[in-house]
């Protein structure tokens, strides 16, 4: 800081690629159905989110990876991405609705106790008020339905993201996704003459998919 001369109370944000947003922590419960999963990453207004966070060129997104990423530059996106917000919720509380009848729909969520990390739960807990379902935060050695994910990508390659939620490390996961992931891989393995170089860079992305 000194030989940049910043003054003594700045703030520096290094550009980072990774994850940060939810993990499913339990196979049972109201998490447990792909359509509550659904509903809860259809309500979280991740725009205000982002911009409550306050971090410079932090953009949100709706989809695991980063876009511009090796292997998958342009990633797919839910079909409910381009629906307006307000249609998001609508369907996202009709889902919510027949899932819970007249008990409200309960979730614990796994957060640091940590002011930033507080922020985040706030607006979780406030967005899925909306469609029904109830937030409780709880400390990150408590059981809990969701926990919050914030690691950054050791190399700006799908297959780091893609494995974060595998069988082998994820209680939610797809079998079929993991052989598709595993056969793509293999496909594109290179010659081993094309392997010799330097490691991936770690990307630039600043990109925050806060989702479910």
């Amino acid at each position: 800081m000194r030989a940049a001369e910043l003054p003594g109370g700045a703030l520096r944000f290094d550009p980072a690629s990774g994850l940060f947003g939810l993990a499913f922590a339990q196979n049972s419960g109201p998490a447990a159905d792909p359509e509550v999963r659904r509903a809860l990453s259809m309500a979280i207004d991740r725009p205000a989110l982002v911009a409550a966070l306050g971090v410079p060129d932090l953009l949100p997104r709706e989809s695991v990876l980063p876009t511009g990423i090796e292997e998958l530059p342009n990633p797919s996106l839910p079909a409910w991405s381009a629906d307006l917000l307000p249609m998001r919720r609508e369907a996202a509380a009709r889902i919510i609705g027949a899932m819970a009848g007249e008990a409200p729909v309960r979730l614990r969520v796994a957060v640091p106790d940590a002011p930033g990390y507080k922020l985040v739960f706030a607006h979780l807990r406030r967005d899925w008020r909306l469609i029904g379902v109830t937030a409780e935060a709880v400390p990150l050695t408590a059981a809990a339905d969701l926990r919050l994910v914030d690691a950054v990508a050791a190399a700006n390659l799908a297959t780091w993201y893609l494995r974060r939620f595998s069988c082998g490390a994820s209680i939610v996961c797809s079998p079929e996704a993991d052989r598709m992931l595993e056969g793509a891989r293999n496909a594109q393995r290179p010659a081993p003459s094309a392997r010799r170089g330097s490691p991936p860079a770690l990307g630039a992305d600043r990109s925050a998919p806060f989702g479910v």
